[in-house]
């Protein structure tokens, strides 16, 4: 027994993630990363600013991002498109066209990447090619709409079916819908088109194609919204967030429908931890003395990133820091000296809890 406990703190030593772990033990540094949501009070600017001085930390909006799609999900498309293109390669074409019907009519299912989108659109396109009927067509101008940005080469497919695609792309830009009604999305910080990001903090109006898409709001305070919906409806459409936490640092509250661990972000940086069914004190973690004031933050289509000033420490926490690195040199000496009159070896395990987001789905 006690062999292995000195192989399970040398797999620890000599990772450096774990290393850190016990540094934050015997320092009393805040290094464990954590899912941030910031309080509905709380000024999306120190937000910001907890993000960019805490970068192992996860942003809830990229916790979004990163679930919409799923990685499985992605790999699902991915897996279809193979199995789609080998059927249709091979000559196996109602298997194929089949297969890459089932693909084009995942587009409104999420929030798809580019990646993604270029699949879906590519498998309507061929499944225009392999179904000559008014159904097929339909996919025709669902790939104008969906895929209107995507590029191929043309001699991927056969000249009427890219000129008809690309004839259809025309038509529908011609027709594009002004949405100048942002301002009444007020409290979300991002909207998705079909998958496309648009910044709504730098946006004042946008352009879309006629023709029913998938909308998505995101916030760094608020529960994720979908739905789909005709650009008509979307210029008239009014949404509210369904705020995530209320109330105050001292007396937290957190939305019945939230049932998942996290850490919140109040005003002047005060930080309490959730664990999905209580609230667990948490000390101020180093940012009194930041300049909140200078936090920014910068979004494009498909990408969201902060920036800010870097954070003062107080002095207490480097006094801990230089104590629990004396405490962890002092263990790294007793193990080397317990394990040369050790032989052998060990091993360790590891668990990772699956965060779940709440998101509120249109109907």
């Amino acid at each position: 027994m006690k062999r292995d406990k000195f192989l399970i703190f040398r797999k620890l030593i000599l990772r450096k993630n774990n290393f850190l772990g016990i540094l934050c033990l015997f320092a009393y540094l805040p290094c464990q990363a954590d899912l941030i949501i910031r309080a509905g009070s709380t000024p999306f600017t120190e937000y910001a600013a907890w993000i960019a001085t805490h970068p192992d930390d996860h942003n809830w909006i990229k916790q979004l991002e990163n679930q919409h799609p799923s990685k499985a999900e992605a790999a699902r498309i991915a897996e279809l498109i193979e199995l789609s293109q080998k059927s249709f390669l091979t000559g196996s074409l109602d298997d194929a066209k089949k297969k890459f019907h089932e693909i084009a009519d995942q587009a409104d299912s999420n929030d798809w990447r580019p990646s993604e989108r270029q699949a879906i659109t590519y498998s309507m396109l061929r499944f225009y090619q392999l179904e000559k009927s008014r159904v097929g067509l339909s996919y025709l101008k669902k790939a104008a709409i969906f895929g209107f940005d995507i590029h191929f080469d043309p001699r991927i497919f056969p000249p009427p079916i890219f000129k008809a695609w690309k004839n259809e792309v025309a038509r529908a830009q011609k027709s594009a819908v002004k949405i100048s009604n942002l301002k009444d999305f007020t409290g979300f910080d991002i909207v998705k088109i079909d998958g496309r990001s648009y910044s709504l903090n730098e946006t004042e109006s946008l352009s879309i194609l006629p023709g029913e898409h998938r909308i998505s709001f995101l916030a760094s305070h608020a529960q994720y919204f979908t739905q789909k919906i005709s650009s008509s409806q979307l210029q008239v459409m009014k949404l509210e967030p369904v705020i995530m936490i209320s109330g105050t640092c001292e007396n937290p509250i957190a939305n019945s429908e939230i049932h998942f661990q996290f850490t919140a972000l109040f005003e002047e940086a005060c930080v309490r931890s959730y664990n999905g069914q209580t609230w667990i004190p948490r000390l101020k973690n180093g940012l009194d003395k930041l300049e909140l004031q200078k936090a920014s933050y910068k979004s494009s289509q498909d990408h969201f990133t902060l920036e800010t000033a870097s954070a003062a420490e107080p002095s207490r926490k480097w006094l801990w820091f230089g104590i629990g690195a004396s405490l962890v040199t002092s263990l790294v000496l007793i193990y080397e000296n317990n394990q040369n009159q050790m032989q052998g070896g060990g091993g360790s395990s590891s668990s990772q809890t699956s965060l779940t987001p709440t998101h509120r789905q249109g109907n």
